[in-house]
């Protein structure tokens, strides 16, 4: 997806193309171009929709503004492991600096009924 350009090349004949090509998206009210992965053999773009600063930003909710240079998305830590753990596992966290996984493991067992248990090693 990539976003029309404002006062570019989004004129209403191009608008039109795209709306009759199905290839017009539109996310916050702003039109977006669609682009399929065929078409782009070099700009691969990820499957996640994870920002970088995201984990900057959950730790300055929690009022923990700049103790740590690079903690990792909450929402990210959660998507792996409802991807990649089984039911009644146990998570070690050898690296627990923030404790982004300990939040992760507790509101993905608040949320989906499960019963991880978790340990900071």
């Amino acid at each position: 997806m990539k976003t029309l350009k404002s006062r570019g090349w989004s004129s209403d004949e191009k608008l039109k193309e795209l709306y009759y090509q199905n290839r017009l998206i539109f996310k916050n009210n702003r039109p977006y171009e669609k682009y399929y992965l065929k078409e782009s053999q070099d700009n691969c773009l990820s499957v996640l929709d994870f920002y970088s600063r995201q984990g900057t930003k959950d730790l300055e909710k929690l009022g923990l503004k700049g103790l740590f240079k690079t903690p990792k998305p909450v929402g990210l830590i959660k998507y792996l492991l409802l991807c990649s753990t089984p039911k009644d596992s146990i998570i070690l966290d050898f690296f627990a600096g923030s404790g982004t996984t300990v939040q992760a493991v507790m509101e993905v067992n608040r949320d989906h009924c499960l019963n991880w248990s978790f340990y900071l090693c």
